[in-house]
């Protein structure tokens, strides 16, 4: 009877460990402590916005966080893919600091895009057809290759859409993934040269303050409303935000993903320009980026 017990408590234990795991994949459950930052909400509503963001302390172990919910919420990672799109690149020897990719003369919906442009200025601005030019380069092979080296995880295509899928289709990632892929690189986690690293780190580098240094990649995507409001359908479409990258101030390092959208119809043109304000608004108030 001893022993039945025993087995019982045993099995009891092991399953709570399971639990635990796959609480943690799907919650913000890691760190040294969890910190929530409902006065996040304050800054969304002044720009008629509504979004997550994540934050990871790293000298303290901290995460701070607004909206754990959608925070674990799958979307399609849109232009911040960019970012690792640039490291496969380099890492397979498709582009290089010097590489220039070269227009094809097809006017495309931005000015900036219709010229010669190389890495940096490249992916500064975003440019859809340069990166799917590079997509194209790497292949459909060694891409995935090189997201599972990155357990980059969530990303659907073939051939058929290998200059596509981050921008439409079935790929999704999360804010807490979007966040943990920059810590990994950051803190040399993953199977890249540390040149290649320092490229990418130029390329992100957005603003650079007087105590502060910000590095990021955008991304925007429309997707159906239904996926960000009860209140959508499947037919209406709205815009997402993706803000991802991290901060350095004196001392410390955050690690961060924002992403968000605007509760009416405001004009996309609009929502770029208070992108960024937002991002350094809510990080201010969670006490991360410096007054």
């Amino acid at each position: 009877m001893r022993k039945i017990i025993l087995i019982a408590v045993f099995l009891a234990f092991i399953s709570g460990i399971a639990s635990n795991i796959i609480a943690q994949k799907e919650n913000i459950s890691y760190g040294k402590k969890k910190v929530s930052h409902k006065n996040i909400k304050s800054v969304f509503d002044k720009y008629g916005m509504e979004g997550c963001i994540i934050a990871a302390d790293l000298v303290k172990g901290e995460t701070h966080y607004y909206d754990n919910k959608r925070c674990t919420q799958k979307y399609i990672p849109a232009s911040t893919f960019k970012i690792a799109n640039l490291l496969i690149g380099l890492e397979t020897g498709n582009i290089d600091s010097e590489t220039i990719f070269k227009w094809d003369s097809v006017p495309r919906r931005l000015d900036v895009w219709n010229r010669d442009l190389g890495i940096y200025d490249a992916f500064k601005v975003s440019c859809v057809p340069c990166f799917q030019d590079l997509a194209r380069r790497i292949g459909n092979e060694k891409m995935k290759e090189y997201l599972a080296k990155f357990r980059y995880d969530g990303m659907e295509f073939d051939e058929s859409n290998i200059d596509m899928f981050w921008l439409q289709g079935q790929s999704k990632i999360n804010a807490i993934s979007q966040m943990e892929f920059v810590k990994k690189i950051y803190m040399d986690k993953l199977p890249i040269q540390k040149k290649n690293k320092a490229i990418l780190f130029k390329a992100m580098e957005d603003e650079k303050g007087k105590n502060y240094t910000l590095y990021g990649k955008t991304g925007t995507a429309e997707i159906p409303k239904s996926k960000l409001t009860k209140k959508g359908n499947d037919a209406e479409e709205i815009f997402l935000l993706w803000y991802v990258g991290f901060l350095e101030i004196p001392g410390n390092v955050y690690f961060f993903a924002i992403n968000m959208n605007s509760k009416k119809d405001t004009p996309l043109q609009e929502l770029y320009t208070v992108r960024k304000q937002i991002v350094k608004e809510a990080l201010t108030k969670m006490k991360i980026l410096p007054e």
